[in-house]
């Protein structure tokens, strides 16, 4: 896997050479902040893919009661990126109608990362 490398704002950074890219485990956890990105409204060109899953999550009175079942729907979403082994240390929290998940991602690599989203 290879991906563009990006600033602190999540801007991509120029690339000269193919060195200059990220590559495997450390391209994985991008690739998962990316795609969680869905729920916060990121355009992406094909509007099918994620969308419909932020839109269900806007529709539903989100409470205290079903953030299990919303935590369950985002980790199943993060295992479906690739070359993700497992997610652990799930956490969810609803605070001011926003919703804060985060977790720790273990790659086939066998490296480590926590990815978080606020949507």
């Amino acid at each position: 896997m290879i991906m563009h490398a990006r600033d602190a704002n999540g801007d991509w950074l120029p690339v000269t050479v193919p060195s200059g890219c990220l590559r495997d485990a450390e391209a994985v956890p991008l690739l998962v902040r990316d795609r969680l990105k869905l729920f916060t409204g990121e355009w992406w060109e094909d509007p099918a893919f994620g969308n419909p899953i932020f839109e269900t999550l806007r529709s539903r009175r989100v409470t205290q009661a079903n953030l299990p079942q919303i935590a369950n729907e985002l980790v199943t979403f993060v295992l479906e990126s690739d070359q993700i082994a497992s997610v652990a240390e799930v956490q969810i929290s609803l605070k001011a109608r926003k919703i804060n998940f985060s977790c720790r991602i273990l790659t086939v690599y066998g490296t480590a990362a926590n990815v978080t989203m606020t949507a």
